[in-house]
Order: C-alpha cells, then sequence, then structure tokens
C-alpha cells in the first residue's frame, strides 16, 4: 500500500501548502463534514483518494469535466460559497495499482505535488471558451479548428470582426486555446500555465530519463484506470499527466517536456478514428508531427515524440503501449539533452 504518515508530511513542505489532514473514509458522511471544516476559508484544495466516492463528484469514473466537482464535491449546501477550486488526485489506481511497490511513495508524493502546482498556477480556465477581446484579431484558426461549430467570426455594431462563442455547442476540449496565435482563447480548465507548473513538478531540474504520458479524459485515462485497478504495473520512470483532450497539446508543450529532461513523451488518447471529441486525436496528431520536426532540428529525435491510442477501460492495451514505448525510448540510448 501506501506510507500515508510520510505522504502527509512530505505534502506540508509543498509549496503553498498550508494544512495537510487525513480523513479515513472521504465518502462517508462523518469524511464529508471533516472535509467542509478543513477546507474553510481556503482558496483551493487537493483531495487525493480512491476513484469513486459519493459526493456528488465528477471524476475519472463519468465524464469530461473529470476533478470539476458539483458544488464543490458536494460539501456545501446551496446557500454556502465553496472554495474556488479542487484538484482530486486517484492515490489507488493511478499510483499503487499501477506502480512497484518501490516506487508508489514518490509517484504518490509528485501526483500531490502537480495538483497543488496547477491550484498555484492560477484559476482554472473556463470550461466553455472564451475569447479575450483585447488579444484577439479575428485571424479565423479558432473557427477554423473547431468542427462543433462554436465560434464563429462576426461584425458587430461598430463594424469589428469579433470572435463569438457559442456555448450551447462548446465542448471544452480546449483545441482552440492550444492553437490561438495571440493566447486570445482559453477553454477546457487546464491553462497553460497549469501545465508547465505539473511539468516542474514532474519532470524536475537534475533528474533525467523520465518518460511523459499525457492521457485525454477518456481513452488514455479511462485506460490508465483500468490497467490499475488490474495491477498492469508501468516502469518505474513513466509519469502520467492528464488533459480534457490531447487536442489541448501545442507543439511548444511537447517540446517544453523534452527540453525538462523527458526522454520520450507519448499522446495516450483515444483508439484512432474514435476520438470523443472527433478531432482531437487529428489536432494532437499535426501538433506531434510539428513537434518532431523541431525536435529533430534540435538534435533530441522525433523518435522521443509518438502518438497512442486504447479504448477506455482497455487497460491491457494501454499498460502495452505505454511499455513498448519506454522499450523504445531505452533503446535510443544517448538522452535527448546530451546532445
Amino acid at each position: 500500500m501506501l506510507p500515508l504518515e510520510e505522504l502527509a508530511v512530505r505534502s506540508a513542505t509543498i509549496p503553498g501548502v498550508v494544512r495537510v489532514e487525513q480523513v479515513s473514509f472521504a465518502c462517508l458522511p462523518e469524511g464529508k463534514d471533516f472535509l467542509r471544516q478543513a477546507t474553510s476559508g481556503l482558496a483551493g484544495a487537493v483531495l487525493a483518494a480512491c476513484s469513486c466516492c459519493n459526493l456528488a463528484q465528477i471524476c475519472a469514473a463519468c465524464t469530461t469535466q473529470r476533478v470539476r466537482c458539483r458544488a464543490g464535491l458536494g460539501l456545501w449546501e446551496e446557500d454556502e460559497v465553496p472554495i474556488p477550486a479542487w484538484e482530486f488526485v486517484n492515490l489507488r489506481e493511478h499510483c499503487i495499482g499501477l506502480y512497484e511497490a518501490g516506487a508508489r511513495a514518490e509517484v504518490a508524493w509528485e501526483m500531490v505535488a502537480a495538483a497543488a502546482a496547477r491550484l498555484r498556477a492560477g484559476p482554472p480556465d473556463p470550461l466553455p471558451a472564451r475569447v479575450d477581446e483585447r488579444r484577439c484579431r479575428a485571424c479565423g484558426t479558432c473557427q477554423t479548428l473547431c468542427r462543433a461549430e462554436a465560434i464563429r467570426l462576426e461584425e458587430d455594431e461598430q463594424g469589428r470582426v469579433r470572435a463569438i462563442v457559442l456555448e450551447e455547442r462548446c465542448r471544452a476540449c480546449g483545441t482552440c486555446a492550444a492553437h490561438c496565435p495571440t493566447g486570445a482563447v482559453t477553454a477546457g480548465r487546464v491553462s497553460d500555465r497549469q501545465i508547465e507548473a505539473a511539468l516542474e513538478v514532474l519532470l524536475p531540474t537534475g533528474l533525467d530519463g523520465r518518460v511523459l504520458v499525457f492521457t485525454c479524459n477518456w481513452g488514455g485515462h479511462g485506460g490508465a484506470e483500468a490497467a490499475g485497478m488490474e495491477g498492469r504495473t508501468l516502469p518505474p520512470e513513466v509519469r502520467l499527466l492528464r488533459l480534457p483532450c490531447l487536442g489541448r497539446l501545442s507543439p511548444a508543450l511537447l517540446l517544453r517536456a523534452l527540453e525538462r529532461g523527458a526522454a520520450g513523451v507519448l499522446l495516450q488518447g483515444c483508439p484512432e478514428g474514435a476520438c470523443h471529441y472527433d478531432f482531437g486525436r487529428e489536432m494532437a496528431s499535426q501538433a506531434l508531427a510539428q513537434a518532431q520536426v523541431l525536435a529533430e532540428l534540435l538534435g533530441w529525435g522525433a523518435a522521443r515524440l509518438a502518438l497512442g491510442g486504447s479504448a477506455p477501460g482497455d487497460g491491457e492495451a494501454f499498460a502495452r503501449t505505454v511499455r513498448n514505448f519506454v522499450e523504445r525510448v531505452r533503446a535510443l540510448g544517448d538522452e535527448p539533452w546530451s546532445h
């Protein structure tokens, strides 16, 4: 299992953390009351637990809006004001089930630290896309990319062309945010700042050789959870980073991971032809191709970047794909940062 006392002590040293508490069962009424009291007055909180509970939480077991919790994890009554942000860390399936005993303590701490880093990096981006009119130059990139037709260019009463978001159509995949050339669009809950903050924890300076796996909320994340439930362990150098959709990735974020010392970066999402957002995998493939060209020019090698896929709940396919990629990266020999 996990040395929870040790994890609690180490978690208290994470920048920005002011309180660490252990609760036996967050899913019971007593645990709910305890969490309500423990988080009073805080700007955010991390709940590190198992995959499911009855706190009206939307997490890895249900929809795309994972860890965005209804009414703050169901801890507050309707007339109460919940804390601004929660992060949920699945210690059971994504740590205990995926790693051998000797690696679990470090993986668990990094999962908690990465969640705290995302909270420190600023408030989550809105789920439906939003456009900052001060930065938007009406280039039409977002309109071209969005297959849901949730963004379109319109002329206002003053004759200015603006990007308008149709929230009822937006699927919150974040693809438009990843590819906006001026950074005018935010969407999908996870910002670039939050992704980079997590990278700093998962790829610490001076510790090279890790393999980073970006997972989407659906095939990738669901596959990882199933692998953990089935006890299909991963190599110890692997670290997972979940996104709403792999279309949220830009070439810059992929290269940033290599720059921080990752020996390889795998994009693990839905199978080809079965993307939950229809076009997210295609957008990820395009970002990957651009990043591979640049990685080759920089001397890191295109082979250190790859795209995989597994169906939700297919733990065997997820684990096999990750292991095969790690073996490929190990066979490359020289680490990318040594060139």
